[in-house]
């Protein structure tokens, strides 16, 4: 993504696959969190708390934000030439 984003247009676009990296990152991180309470038998997070938000992180910032950015990078910029 660090190689590619720059060279995405429009900017929306760039914004959208940003958002999308990050949710990623972030909803990894959260599934880090509820293993390690896991291994260490500590409630960290619980399934329902981890389920919506790791669901809605992955669903709307990753999922529906890189989809998007996407299709408006695919789309043809005024004055370019494919």
């Amino acid at each position: 993504l660090v190689v590619v984003l720059p060279r995405v247009r429009p900017h929306l676009a760039q914004m959208l696959l940003v958002v999308s990296a990050v949710s990623l990152v972030i909803g990894m991180l959260l599934a880090c969190v509820y293993a390690i309470g896991e291994f260490r038998e500590q409630l960290l997070i619980s399934i329902p708390q981890m389920a919506r938000t790791h669901g809605a992180i992955n669903a709307f910032g990753f999922t529906l934000c890189g989809l998007l950015g996407w299709l408006l990078a695919a789309q043809p910029v005024e004055g370019q030439v494919r």
